[in-house]
């Protein structure tokens, strides 16, 4: 029952390490889970990504991505945001 009671500070960190672990089983991470800003800013980057890739793909009235055609909108990207 204690377990459930928190103060809304604790209940947010352990919110973010279940959504850092959830990412890090999804793209096969390996490593501690720690909370830190690298982390963080490569949730929010890959949140970004899927957001530029939809857009683009409605743009462009793309239905099915190629692995070359993602991975050139990646690098674009990193170049983009100096990741």
């Amino acid at each position: 029952m204690s377990r459930n009671i928190c103060s809304h500070r604790s209940g947010t960190c352990i919110a973010a390490k279940n959504v850092i672990k959830k990412y890090k089983r999804k793209y096969r991470i390996a490593g501690d889970n720690s909370m830190n800003m690298v982390w963080l800013s490569y949730l929010k980057f890959l949140e970004m990504f899927s957001k530029d890739l939809r857009e683009y793909a409605a743009q462009n009235q793309i239905k099915k991505y190629t692995p070359a055609q993602i991975n050139k909108l990646y690098v674009d990207k990193m170049e983009k945001y100096k990741i």
